[in-house]
């Protein structure tokens, strides 16, 4: 008797043949599922504590920073340091898209909100010998722009405590003169305000930067409040006794006689013996460190400053302003600046220099780590933008952040090669 070959109709064909497939497809998406479950669960992250860099230098070494960039991704709109009046960063020029800027940021434009921008940031600062950062601050009134920049002001200072940086107040009372322009306050009013936020908000945090236990107060001027009158009823209702640091030469411009502790250099000053000569009147003086000055606002449509180029000698400019600024005694260095990428001062990692200015610093400042730990937090900004909706890398990428904070920079660089 021949074997019957077993024959089923075609529509009971396909029924068995869909079913066995949907019972596969089934079974492997619960294992997938069960196993992202599982190692989710599993991942736990270990919060460790920030760790200061040990440094060869003492004097402390703080970066100016500007907290004024926006991003249609968290702003909804390209911020004017971008654009300036006639640039176009939805327009790409050899893949690089068109800001107002003689170099290119390494991760390209960036939102100051954005908290990996933030990571980043800071921790190429830690990693490089800086202590903290010096804020370009425009106050808390509601007007212009102003209002985007606290918050993004007040988003830097949260991850500094977090990376473990100091911070302290530039104040910009040019805003004043902006405010009055439009018809409101009047200029010592609108500075009390400014200055008593400050005191409530920012004097009594740990990580505030003070000088002999008490805090300090820079000003990029002054340049509306001139007068030593003017000043003393700013500063009138201010209960904390902190320490007043105007620009250079200021004090002498406008006769400011009993409210100056210090004051501090800018570009024009920063290879200056002239400034250092200058400072010793004072009780206190910060000097600077500068890479390169080659600003944008020409081609950019906007005002000059007047200030010619001052070109970077491969590097030697840097070097040699800091020398400057130890050999005088100062009581702090301010690094002109992380990122005025407009006045094309910016130490922060370009496209043009990489990391070359980070590793003068690291080498003058005299840390045990070098350009190749640099890459790191680069990496951990990159995976974070190409992860951020994956909650397992994130957490990993959680555990890279504690880990560089404290200084375990081979236990960093071994999760982000496992990724």
């Amino acid at each position: 008797m021949k074997r019957g070959i077993l024959y089923l109709p075609k529509n009971t064909f396909f029924k068995y043949l869909f079913g066995f497939l949907a019972i596969i497809i089934f079974n492997y998406s619960c294992k997938d599922k069960s196993l992202a479950e599982y190692e989710d669960e599993e991942f736990n992250v270990i919060e460790f504590e920030p760790i200061s860099v040990y440094k060869t230098i003492k004097t402390p070494v703080y970066a100016h920073y500007m907290p004024w960039f926006q991003t249609p991704e968290l702003s909804g709109y390209w911020g004017n340091h971008w654009t300036m009046a006639n640039k176009n960063p939805e327009e790409f020029i050899n893949g690089q898209r068109s800001i107002a800027s003689h170099y290119y940021p390494l991760i390209g434009p960036y939102d100051s909100n954005d908290e990996y921008y933030l990571e980043y940031a800071l921790i190429c600062m830690k990693l490089s010998g800086i202590d903290g950062i010096l804020i370009d601050f425009y106050g808390q009134s509601q007007f212009n722009d102003y209002p985007q920049l606290l918050v993004a002001s007040n988003a830097v200072i949260e991850m500094c405590e977090k990376v473990g940086l100091d911070f302290a107040i530039v104040y910009e009372d040019r805003t004043i003169k902006s405010i009055l322009d439009q018809g409101y306050g009047n200029k010592v009013d609108l500075a009390k305000e400014d200055l008593l936020y400050i005191e409530k908000n920012y004097f009594s945090k740990s990580h505030y930067i003070n000088i002999d236990n008490k805090p300090i107060l820079l000003n990029f001027g002054p340049i509306t409040l001139t007068s030593n009158e003017d000043l003393e009823n700013a500063f009138s209702e201010i209960k904390t006794d902190f320490y007043f640091f105007p620009l250079a030469y200021h004090p002498q411009y406008y006769n400011l006689n009993t409210i100056v502790d210090g004051v501090y250099s800018w570009v024009g000053e920063a290879q200056s013996d002239d400034f250092y000569n200058y400072g010793k009147q004072f009780d206190y003086l910060g000097g600077s460190g500068i890479f390169e000055f080659r600003e944008f606002y020409e081609e950019g449509g906007w005002d000059e400053t007047g200030q010619s180029d001052i070109l970077p000698r491969d590097g030697n400019l840097l070097r040699e302003t800091l020398e400057k600024s130890i050999a005088s005694g100062v009581d702090f260095i301010q690094l002109i600046t992380w990122n005025d990428w407009g006045e094309g001062t910016a130490i922060e990692p370009s496209v043009e220099y990489q990391f070359e200015p980070l590793s003068i610093i690291q080498e003058f400042i005299g840390v045990p780590f070098k350009k190749e730990d640099l890459d790191l937090p680069i990496t951990l900004y990159f995976m974070r933008k190409e992860y951020k909706n994956n909650t397992l890398i994130n957490k990993k990428l959680d555990q890279v952040f504690y880990y560089l904070v404290s200084l375990q920079t081979e236990n960093a660089k071994e999760i982000l090669d496992d990724l």
